[in-house]
């Protein structure tokens, strides 16, 4: 397991599933905005062994904004309904930077998708069923005159 707490998700992310590991969220609320996006925990320790296709779980700091900055972390919470089916479901964003994948585990009906990532300017987020996309999600800018 390589050394990912303090590090923002968005660079530990791509670095855990480069590893052939599923990333698990869980979000942990913050009063410090600063904080927001950074890894606080992970499970298995840092330092052990991964072996393709184990789950790692990382705690990561959330703070929830009031307003929408041009810069800022989101987060993606969405529950598997009993009408859906068991397999690969995954959440793909796509901001002013570029599209990137932010979660991909696979879930049954009962299971929650809630994983954080960071946003430039406006942002969609595209919650996809075995490679079909089935929900959108926006998380745009506030305009100020």
């Amino acid at each position: 397991m390589p050394k990912v707490i303090g590090q923002s998700i968005d660079l530990a992310f791509g670095l855990l599933v480069s590893k052939k590991v599923f990333v698990s969220f869980t979000v942990i609320p913050t009063n410090d905005k600063a904080q927001s996006g950074i890894i606080a925990s992970v499970t298995p320790q840092e330092g052990q062994l991964l072996t393709e296709g184990q789950t790692v779980t990382v705690g990561v700091y959330y703070y929830e904004l009031k307003d929408k900055p041009y810069y800022a972390y989101e987060r993606v919470k969405y529950t598997v309904s009993s009408d859906e089916k068991e397999g690969l479901y995954e959440v793909y964003v796509s901001d002013n930077t570029s599209k990137r994948l932010c979660f991909s585990q696979k879930l049954k009906p009962g299971n929650t998708i809630d994983c954080i990532f960071h946003r430039t300017g406006n942002a969609r987020a595209y919650i996809l069923y075995n490679k079909e996309q089935i929900k959108v999600l926006s998380f745009d800018v506030e305009e100020f005159d």
